[in-house]
Parts: structure tokens; sequence; C-alpha cells
């Protein structure tokens, strides 16, 4: 069994090229970092005889069928073409468009920001505020996270695009926690891939160096870290519990307990992030929250992200089988969004909105699939409704200039 988990270890190395497909400062190696972390801590929690046999077996699995989708659907994908679509799909947006939307992105930030100073969002908070104010911060995140792509732009200098995403990630800490520094190194590795910067000594260095200190005053300022052995330890314990829902599932039988009275439909879980946009719950709380609840032996709103493995064992208990096609068909759907970003001739067709959409999720979401496919498509969704509240903005910005206009030549005449 411990080979077979080190296997799949290795089998995650092997295939990074169809996850990290520009740089490995990029969501999808962060994720990536946060699956091989979770295999790390399911086989220290076999060999210490913490779970059992078949909590391995069900994580490999899955895992694999994962692997094996991804590699279907990114199959001769070509990084090149990638690159061709983020300067095509950018260039199509003018200057004065670009500023616009970054304005209203850094105003959005400002007042979640103000709102997670009030109601205390940081740190080990903050999925409680995000909970409380989940409207906002899903518009928040999309807008962002367009923004950001918007950036790679040669219509604006660099050191306006630095000051901008600094301040930016700046007023996000007081609802946000360790990964709040993370956009920054994502411009930097996007920019590099499409060639606007050339990664030399002095960028590594800079970058190592603003990335310790940002995370010791992430560690300080919203988890209460007081001396150096504290923020190192935080470190530690933050990576190896990348997967700390095997500890929750399967150390006492958790999830063997929950099943017994948590029974929502399998597809109307699936589909709860859309659902429920109109009213329509497929539950009150989610698995990781259930499991939290059950490990803590009170209610809790939150807890551990269900990854694909304990998600398709909570419902397919023993279906080694299902679980494993299901994981298959969940690697398709969450990199076939990749695979559309490449297409030509269908970007071509998409308005300039709609491929931005696509290229931010291609950028940003696809192995969210494998550490929660609700987050996955809470992602998606938070794009789609940024992208309208982004043209409906325009639109209005446009009505108003029309009138402001009008209404001056009146007065000129």
């Amino acid at each position: 069994m411990l080979a077979l988990l080190l296997m799949v270890i290795f089998v995650i190395s092997f295939y990074s090229k169809n996850f990290v497909y520009y740089s490995i400062a990029s969501p999808n190696f962060f994720n990536l970092l946060t699956i091989a972390f979770s295999a790390l801590l399911v086989t220290s929690l076999y060999t210490n005889d913490l779970i059992n046999s078949y909590a391995t077996i069900v994580f490999t699995i899955n895992l694999l069928g994962y692997l094996i989708g991804v590699k279907i659907v990114t199959y001769k994908f070509s990084g090149e073409q990638f690159k061709f679509s983020i300067i095509n799909i950018v260039s199509k947006f003018g200057k004065s468009e670009i500023k616009y939307i970054l304005y209203l992105n850094m105003f959005l930030i400002t007042c979640l920001g103000l709102l997670g100073i009030a109601f205390d969002g940081s740190g080990d908070s903050r999925q409680q505020f995000a909970r409380l104010f989940l409207p906002i911060q899903i518009l928040v995140t999309g807008i962002s996270q367009m923004s950001l792509v918007l950036l790679l732009t040669d219509k604006i200098s660099n050191a306006y695009k630095y000051i901008y995403i600094f301040f930016c990630v700046i007023l996000s800490i007081p609802f946000s926690g360790k990964s709040v520094f993370f956009p920054i190194f994502f411009l930097i590795g996007l920019q590099s891939f499409i060639g606007q910067i050339q990664i030399n000594l002095k960028i590594i260095v800079g970058s190592i160096s603003f990335f310790t200190f940002s995370f010791m005053f992430i560690a300080i300022q919203n988890y209460g870290a007081t001396e150096l052995e504290m923020v190192i330890d935080l470190f530690i314990t933050r990576l190896m519990m990348s997967g700390d829902v095997y500890i929750y599932a399967y150390q006492n039988d958790f999830l063997e307990n929950v099943r017994k009275y948590y029974n929502p439909n399998f597809i109307m879980y699936l589909i709860h992030p859309i659902t429920s946009l109109v009213g329509l719950r497929a539950y009150d709380r989610p698995l990781g929250a259930m499991l939290g609840s059950e490990a803590s032996g009170f209610e809790v709103f939150t807890g551990p992200n269900p990854q694909t493995p304990v998600f398709l064992d909570f419902f397919f208990p023993n279906y080694l089988s299902v679980q494993f096609t299901l994981s298959l068909i969940m690697g398709i759907i969450s990199f076939i969004i990749c695979r559309i970003a490449v297409n030509k001739q269908y970007m071509i067709r998409c308005p300039k909105y709609s491929n931005l959409l696509i290229l931010t999720a291609a950028i940003y979401l696809p192995l969210l699939g494998f550490i929660d496919f609700s987050r996955f498509i809470i992602g998606l969704i938070s794009l789609l409704i940024a992208k309208i509240f982004i043209k409906c903005f325009l639109y209005f910005l446009k009505g108003l200039k029309s009138v402001v206009s009008q209404r001056f030549h009146i007065r000129a005449s």
C-alpha cells in the first residue's frame, strides 16, 4: 500500500506538465502542492496505523481516476497556443476599459476589507466571514481574478501593475488568510510566460524574500504568531494539513458516523452552488462542516474541504469502480475549460468578455475540481457573475458619460 501511494506521488510529478502549463508561480501549481501534501499526509497516517488500508485505496483510486481524466482532455495541449490565447484576448481590451475595471475591483476590495475589519474576517475566522458575506465575496473573487488577467496588457506600465496589485493585496488582508499575497506571484508567472518580463536572479531572490516576509506578516497579523518558531510551525502545519479532511473522515470513522444521519442527494449536492442562488438548497451545511461538527462534538458551519476521494466515498462507499469512473469524469470536466481556451475557432466566435471568463477559469480553476468540486463550480459562478456585473458597470458609465456630455452641450449652447 505504501508503494502504491508513493507511485501516486510520482505520477503527480510526472503529469505535472498537464497541470502547470505555464509557470510554477501559478494557481494550479499551488493547488498541485495541496494534492501532493495530501498524499504525503495519507501515507503518514497509514504508516502510523492511524487510518486503515481502505482509506488509502480510496485516495489512490480516486486520484488516479482524476489524473487519467486530466490526461485525456489535455492530450497534446499546447502551451504556445495558450500563450497566444492570453495575448490575443487581453489585446481586445482598451486601456481606459481596463482601468475602469481595475478601479471597480479596488473599490469592491476596499468595501470588503472594511467589512473584514468590522466583523473580524481574517485568519481562521475568514470562513465564517465568507459565509456571512458570500454574495459579495463571490463577486469580488471573480472580478479580482479577471483583473489580474487584464493586468497582462501591454497598454499599462509594469510599475502601475505592481503598485496596483500590491495595494489590492494590502486591502485584502482584513478578509484573507495565508495566501493573500499569491496574486503578486501569479502576475509574475503569467508575465514571464507571455514574455513581458524575463526571470532573473534579482526577481527570484526578490520573490523568495517577499514571500518569506509576507508569510511572516500574515502569521503575526492574522494568526497571532509571536515567535519565529511559531511562524515556521504554522507554515509546516498548513502544508502538511492540506489533506486534514482524511483525518476527520477516517481516523475515528467520522465519515461513517455522518453517513448515518446526513443524506443529501448526490446530484443535488453537486449542483447546490447553482440551485442555492434561486433558493433551492440541497443541504444546510456542507460535508466538510458535518465532519467538523462530528469531530468537535458541537455544531459548526465550516470545515475541511471534502476532497474528491472523501466526497465520493461518502456517497458511494465500497463502490471503488463507481468512484474511479466519477473521478475520471470530474477530471475531464475540470480541465475541459483549458481545451476550450486554446480552441482558436471557438474563441474567435465568442464575445471578448466570454473569452476573458474562459481564459480566467483556465488559469485559476482546473485543480479545484479535485480539492473541492463545489469550489470549482462556485469559481465558475463567480466569474459569470463578475462578467455580468462588469458589463453592467461599464454600460452605466457609458450612459452616465452620455448624460453629462448632453448637459454640457446644452449649457454651452
